[in-house]
């Protein structure tokens, strides 16, 4: 079995942001939206203004495809130490 401490990994990421890639790791990529800026309504039309392409939080809990890829990667390397891949 292999754990992963996911709240660790994001608290490090916010803590050493330059580490990891992303360019904000505070402010929500969403705007405004009928649900407050939930991720699940968020779309092209209302981002936050700029590029947010390298943020971490699509809202105030749901991360961005970026966020996705540095987890997936972060797995991996979990999973390769241990032999799994």
């Amino acid at each position: 079995m292999l754990q992963i401490d996911l709240f660790a990994f994001t608290r490090d990421q916010a803590a050493n942001p330059t580490a990891y890639g992303p360019t904000n790791v505070t402010t929500a990529a969403c705007g405004p939206n009928v649900l407050g800026g939930s991720a699940l309504l968020c779309n092209a039309r209302n981002l936050k203004p700029g590029d947010v392409s390298d943020f971490t939080f699509a809202d105030d809990a749901h991360p961005t495809p970026h966020e996705h890829a540095l987890v997936a990667r972060f797995i991996a390397e979990r999973m390769a130490a241990n032999g799994w891949l």
